[in-house]
């Protein structure tokens, strides 16, 4: 989900969570919409009195979803010429989980991906690698690392569900590291190895396919 999907979203879960503290005539009304934020439940939480300050508020987050409403088609028209005009992002969105938007987002982020020695480099920049601390030989591993570009890293950590509905591969993968490390470290691994092919499908100009030559690229995580 896209950063204005994800606070439209955050808009409306704040406006339901203002309707449940509602009397329950008020509540009940809700059942009767399909969807509260469609034509006719919009119309009615538009013309819904809830007083004061409950009413000021639910003005304030109608006006914001309603501005977030215009922002996300803006967005979609954007990232759809992009995208056709684009022949790299046309071969990133057959990666797992990487669709349109997130291959505009990667491909902006990234640039050229010449300036990249290889896949460790860029996954580093990606901020999809753990820190590490060493004293007396010892060598621990530490949440990922700050200094990165934190969109392109939240793209890969976002993606990383849907790829692996979508990858026998990746779904194995993070399963693994799920069951041994728990599902925070699974989703780090697993963006590392979205990260690798990223780099290889940039790099090689190639499009994805599930196979052993796209999982090779990675040889940590």
């Amino acid at each position: 989900m896209d950063p204005i999907r994800l606070l439209r979203t955050r808009v409306k879960n704040r406006i339901h969570d203002l309707i449940d503290r509602q009397h329950e005539s008020i509540r009940e009304t809700t059942v009767s919409f399909s969807d509260l934020f469609g034509k006719k439940g919009m119309t009615w939480l538009k013309g819904l009195d809830l007083g004061h300050p409950g009413g000021a508020l639910l003005s304030q987050l109608l006006a914001a979803y309603d501005a977030l409403v215009v922002q996300v088609k803006q967005s979609d028209r954007l990232v759809a010429e992009l995208f056709a005009a684009d022949p790299d992002c046309k071969l990133l969105a057959t990666a797992p989980g990487i669709g349109p938007f997130f291959a505009v987002l990667a491909k902006t982020e990234v640039g050229n991906i010449d300036r990249f020695s290889g896949s460790a480099r860029f996954c580093s920049y990606a901020g999809v690698v753990p820190s590490t601390e060493s004293s007396g030989g010892k060598v621990w591993h530490g949440r990922i690392i700050k200094q990165s570009n934190r969109w392109l890293r939240w793209a890969l950590v976002e993606a990383v569900i849907p790829a692996t509905v979508a990858d026998a591969g990746l779904r194995a993968h993070y399963e693994f590291y799920r069951r041994t490390k728990g599902s925070r470290v699974a989703k780090v691994v697993t963006a590392r190895r979205l990260g690798c092919i990223v780099y290889r499908i940039l790099k090689e100009r190639h499009p994805y396919y599930e196979g052993p030559a796209h999982g090779r690229v990675c040889q940590a995580g």
